[in-house]
């Protein structure tokens, strides 16, 4: 299940359309960082306000000083609603984590609500004692919200943390501390 909602017709020619290779957007962020959109071609819909990217996309940008790597084959940049989806396999990564997914979006304003959506996602999570062993997680939803460092797993959610396997319906997880908040509907396994 995908996050498409782009009609489709967005592309066609006789309509407000350019086409970009070699395609490199930059948007300074309020922090001061320069967030960095690339890819082989991107099509802007100037009527539409959408930015599509595609071939080899990768977006390097900051939230509160953490650095993050999205890369994706394919996504639309909405300028109206601001937001960012695609409904191609993508791949998260940060410092301490990875999140892969078949497809994402980000929140309706990507400049003051942070949070990403994944679907059919995993993740991995190494805790900050790089001696104990990283955290695997999956879920049909996953819910990234780097300004609380919060990952949420809904819809056959699970999490292997050390030796034990946690089957949920959701389970709420701590980037900053490698700990399971709550979960809801719990089974846990011995996973040794």
């Amino acid at each position: 299940m995908g996050y498409s909602d782009i009609e489709t017709d967005f592309f066609n020619p006789f309509k407000n359309f350019m086409e970009i290779n070699e395609a490199v957007l930059e948007i300074q962020n309020e922090d001061g960082f320069i967030n960095k959109i690339k890819a082989k071609k991107a099509w802007l819909n100037a009527d539409k306000e959408i930015i599509r990217f595609i071939g080899d996309v990768k977006i390097n940008y900051f939230i509160n000083d953490d650095a993050y790597l999205l890369q994706t084959n394919e996504l639309d940049l909405d300028l109206k609603i601001k937001s960012i989806l695609s409904n191609e396999k993508a791949i998260l990564k940060s410092n301490r984590f990875e999140i892969s997914s078949s497809s994402f979006k980000t929140s309706n304003n990507y400049k003051t609500d942070n949070n990403i959506s994944f679907s059919q996602g995993n993740f991995s999570h190494t805790p900050k004692d790089e001696k104990e062993l990283p955290n695997y997680g999956k879920a049909d939803h996953i819910e990234y919200s780097p300004d609380e460092g919060l990952i949420l797993l809904k819809g056959n959610a699970e999490i292997v943390q050390k030796d034990m396997k946690i089957l949920s319906d959701h389970i709420l997880y701590n980037l900053r501390n490698g700990e399971i908040i709550e979960s809801l509907n719990a089974k846990i396994l011995n996973n040794s």
